[in-house]
């Protein structure tokens, strides 16, 4: 709500320079899209804008210079599209990179427990289906129940029917 609120402050006056820190990574569609309308309106009429986001369709919609900062060293300063081409690059080769230990890792662990999922409320195109999970600690125990304020990992098998260039997962936990 407080988001919200700023939005609607910025939404009725003409800034000079407007930063905007991460603050439509936690709107609903409706608020984004108005928020997006209204930078893009800020930035014809002329205003400075300071665009902080790690949701690079935001910063390559609004952007034309882009700086990528990690660990809070510069890593690449540029043109938006290259600096999101490299962004998404060094994104991809660690994940590949966290991918193969995860395999080494997986090979050294018992196999997964495969629960039947029950109920009819699905999410998605079913492009891919989760078909098994199991709770371990950090260091791969099996945990039969997850005490409040412990660490634990959960690893889920999923079965793609289609290719998945952006998977995403989620869960809720029953008491």
């Amino acid at each position: 709500m407080v988001l919200r609120l700023a939005f609607a402050v910025v939404a009725h006056v003409d800034p000079e320079i407007l930063i905007v820190d991460e603050a439509l990574a936690v709107g609903d569609i409706a608020f984004r899209q108005r928020c997006m309308r209204r930078i893009h309106d800020l930035r014809a009429g002329g205003a400075t804008i300071l665009f902080v986001s790690h949701e690079t369709g935001d910063v390559k919609a609004l952007c034309e210079r882009c700086l990528w900062l990690e660990n809070g060293a510069v890593r690449a300063l540029g043109e938006a599209d290259d600096v999101i081409g490299a962004y998404l690059s060094a994104t991809t080769q660690r994940g590949r990179a966290r991918d193969s230990e995860d395999r080494v890792i997986a090979s050294q662990v018992a196999p997964e427990v495969v629960r039947t999922i029950t109920g009819t409320h699905r999410y998605g195109d079913r492009s891919a289906e989760i078909t098994g999970a199991r709770l371990t600690t950090p260091l791969g125990s099996h945990l039969d129940a997850w005490v409040p304020g412990s660490s634990a990992v959960l690893r889920l098998s999923i079965r793609a029917i289609a290719p998945l260039p952006a998977p995403m997962a989620g869960f809720l936990g029953a008491q």
